[in-house]
Parts: structure tokens; sequence; C-alpha cells
């Protein structure tokens, strides 16, 4: 969640169709959700709960810090995220291995 990140963000939503915290709740209250949608005081509480009222999650120390440096390292590699191309079988099975080798604390290159 964006606890305490969403001041001054706008615009909202994938689309960035949303100038505020407010249009984007509406929007999505009505046009995704099918509803009425809030007014005024209800509106204004909710939206004030969304921006300041959630609590940041403290997330725990991950139990295989490796395999978590390993996806953010794919996460953020350009060739990977913009790839334009498909991973043949051969590809896909070599880095499933890998990655089982690795959870299991069993990686060795062979």
């Amino acid at each position: 969640m964006l606890t305490h990140r969403l001041d001054a963000t706008g615009p909202f939503n994938w689309l960035g169709s949303a100038r505020t915290l407010e249009e984007n709740l509406t929007q999505t209250m009505t046009e995704r959700l099918n509803g009425v949608g809030l007014e005024g005081r209800e509106l204004k509480a909710l939206t004030r709960f969304v921006r300041d009222g959630l609590r940041p999650v403290v997330q725990p120390a991950p139990k295989e810090p490796e395999l978590v440096a390993m996806g953010r390292e794919l996460f953020n590699d350009a060739t990977v995220r913009h790839a334009e191309f498909e991973v043949d079988r051969a590809h896909r099975s070599v880095l499933s291995r890998r990655l089982g080798r690795l959870s299991r604390g069993t990686d060795r290159e062979q």
C-alpha cells in the first residue's frame, strides 16, 4: 500500500485519469465497482483514511535474502523488463531449475 506516500503524487490510477485522490476513489467506486460513490463528509473521511490513517507495513527480514536480491535484480534488469521476445523452453527450464536449487540451498554450477 502507498501508506503516507500519496500526497502530491497525482494523477492517480493506471491511466492517470484522476487528478486527485478523491477523484480516484470516486472513479473506483462508481466505474470499476458500479457503486453510487460517496459525497461530502464521507468522501473526505475515506480520503483522509487512505492518505493518513493507514500505517506502513513493517516487512520482516526475508528468509532467503539471496533469492530476494536475485528477484530484485531480474525485476530491475531493463533487458528482462522491456523484453519483446519469447524466452525459449530450454532457458525457462534452466532458470526454473536454478531458482529451485537456490531456494533449497543447493545451488552449484554444473
